[in-house]
């Protein structure tokens, strides 16, 4: 047979079966719209972290600061989805009630946990992302950014606390060259 031969079996074909071929695909669209009014749904809210490296030159703040970019970065996953973090967010956006028991909120803690995603710029360390995702849109959004918020709290602590160090240094220096 040659190409246009089979061309014309193909076209022949499909117009003899042209009811089934309709039929499935009502059949299918009708299916596609019965699920997609079925399920429910969920919305996705995200926030952006911009991590800024230190703006002090290494060799004045190495005996202060002991954590670098990447380490803070590694430690993300850990810090942010940390049983702390969520079960202060469980409390305070009141997915459990204000009388539940320890098995209640590791459970809200739990489900808090699959629905919290972090992504991070793994070339520069330069961002790091919280997503979050719910049944209501305003919860979802709350959640990331109380989890941002607490991050951020506990980061720029740990800035203060290394930044303190720094100037107990230099000021050693100073006093050393002074005397």
């Amino acid at each position: 047979m040659d190409q246009r031969a089979q061309v014309k079996f193909g076209v022949d074909v499909l117009w003899r079966r042209r009811l089934w071929i309709l039929v499935l695909a009502t059949v299918g669209l009708a299916g596609s719209i019965l699920v997609a009014n079925w399920l429910p749904n969920v919305y996705r809210a995200s926030t952006t972290i911009l991590v800024l490296r230190q703006s002090i030159l290494d060799d004045v703040v190495r005996k202060s600061v002991t954590t670098r970019v990447e380490e803070r970065i590694s430690s993300l996953r850990v810090q942010v989805k940390s049983r702390r973090y969520l079960e202060r967010v469980v409390k305070e956006l009141s997915l459990v009630p204000a009388n539940a028991s320890v098995a209640q909120i590791e459970a809200a803690c739990a489900r808090l946990d699959s629905k919290v995603e972090l992504d991070w710029d793994k070339v520069g360390l330069s961002w790091f992302k919280i997503t979050a995702d719910d049944g209501d849109a305003k919860r979802a959004a709350d959640i990331v950014n109380r989890l941002a918020e607490l991050f951020i709290e506990q980061s720029s602590a740990l800035r203060e606390a290394q930044a303190k160090g720094t100037v107990d240094t230099v000021e050693g220096w100073l006093e050393k060259t002074e005397k």
